[in-house]
């Protein structure tokens, strides 16, 4: 991901000549060593805050106007970058809730090829076991069904919203399958 915002205000420390605990120093914490790790990981990462982000632009003389325009190149970037992710080609999935806050990734037929036949198989299955069903059609597009079997949406992944459904521990998503569990295919 890019952070040019994060490689900015990094060359500006460089260029001053100051370590990440000096920078610590300068902006007043009594605790040093935290504030190195949060001027680490928004030099490396990109996360910020925004009252560090503003003090520590005012430390190092960068204009709101540079900041503004860091931050809206590094949003485009990541656009850019997250739809070509969402574009990229992958097999369709059939998710089923087992029960509520538990969802396990069932086999796909071999002879379900289409988006219309994983959504019939979807279907199917729903309205057999009374279970609310996900076919995860693309990284874009998700069909929700009852538990009637019904089609209740379609819904859009955006950059800042993923429907499909998964459970997370920790910052990691995954999905049991049914035979075993793996990682959910993110990248």
């Amino acid at each position: 991901m890019t952070n040019s915002l994060g490689e900015w205000f990094q060359g500006r420390r460089l260029e001053l000549g100051w370590s990440l605990g000096e920078v610590g120093r300068r902006l007043g914490y009594k605790n040093v060593s935290k504030a190195a790790n949060k001027l680490l990981r928004f030099e490396r990462d990109g996360v910020v805050a925004d009252d560090f982000l503003r003090k520590l632009a005012a430390l190092y003389s960068i204009t709101d106007g540079v900041v503004r325009y860091l931050i809206r190149a590094d949003r485009l970037a990541y656009l850019e970058e997250w739809r070509q992710w969402a574009d990229e080609p992958v097999p369709i999935r059939v998710v089923v809730r087992a029960v509520p806050g538990f969802t396990v990734e069932l086999p796909v037929p071999a002879e379900v090829t289409t988006p219309e036949q994983a959504v019939a198989f979807g279907q199917d299955y729903a309205a057999q076991r009374r279970k609310k069903v996900f076919v995860i059609l693309s990284r874009r597009e998700t069909v929700g069904i009852t538990e009637d079997g019904e089609i209740n949406g379609r819904f859009l992944a955006t950059p800042e919203s993923d429907p499909c459904p998964s459970m997370k521990l920790g910052r990691v998503k995954f999905l049991f399958r049914l035979g075993g569990y793996g990682e959910e295919a993110t990248t």
